[in-house]
C-alpha cells in the first residue's frame, strides 16, 4: 500500500458538487498526471484543498485504477458529466479530462470534521509534506512511515 495527497483547487472546481442518483456520495474520481502507472487499488489518499485554508480535508482509498473495469469506468463517466457545468476554468477542464483517472472512496464522507490545516500539520511533525514545502498542482508521492503516521493521527485526532 502506499500513501498520496491528492490536491484539489476549489478555484477550478467546487468542492460541494452535487451527486447524482445512483452514485453513492462517498465516491469521486480524481485525475493524475505523475505516477499515473504507479497509484493501485486500497491506497490510501489524502484530500488536499488549495488556497487560503490549505489542508487534508478526507481521506480515501483508490477503488480503481487505469484500465477500468467496465463499473468504474460508468460511475466516473456519470461522475464526471455531472459536474461538466461546474468547472470555472474551461482550459483547465480540457486539460485535466486528457490526464488517466482513478475511482476514489472517500471515508469521511465528504470532510473531516474538521480539516487538517498546515498550521496543524507542521506543529505536530508534518511541516516536511511534499505539498508543503513546494506547492503545485497535482499528485504528491507521500513516504510509508509519514503516511502511516499521518493516517494514524487523523483517525486519533478529536
Amino acid at each position: 500500500m502506499q500513501y498520496w495527497i491528492l490536491q484539489h483547487s476549489p478555484s477550478l472546481l467546487p468542492g460541494d458538487t452535487p451527486y447524482p442518483p445512483g452514485i453513492p456520495p462517498n465516491m469521486d474520481y480524481w485525475h493524475i498526471s505523475r505516477y499515473a502507472g504507479q497509484a493501485a487499488i486500497d491506497d490510501v489518499a489524502f484530500i488536499w484543498h488549495a488556497g487560503v485554508h490549505r489542508g487534508i480535508y478526507d481521506v480515501a482509498k483508490v477503488r480503481s485504477v487505469p484500465p477500468h473495469n467496465a463499473d468504474a469506468e460508468r460511475l466516473i463517466d456519470v461522475l464526471k458529466r455531472s459536474d461538466d457545468h461546474l468547472w470555472a476554468d474551461r482550459d483547465a477542464k480540457r486539460r485535466l479530462r486528457g490526464l488517466p483517472t482513478i475511482l476514489i472512496e472517500r471515508q469521511y464522507l465528504g470532510e473531516l470534521k474538521r480539516p487538517l490545516l498546515v498550521s496543524e500539520l507542521q506543529r505536530n511533525g508534518f511541516g516536511d509534506l511534499p505539498v508543503i514545502a513546494m506547492p503545485q498542482r497535482g499528485i504528491y508521492r507521500v513516504g510509508q512511515a509519514v503516511g502511516a503516521r499521518l493516517l494514524e493521527y487523523i483517525r486519533q485526532r478529536p
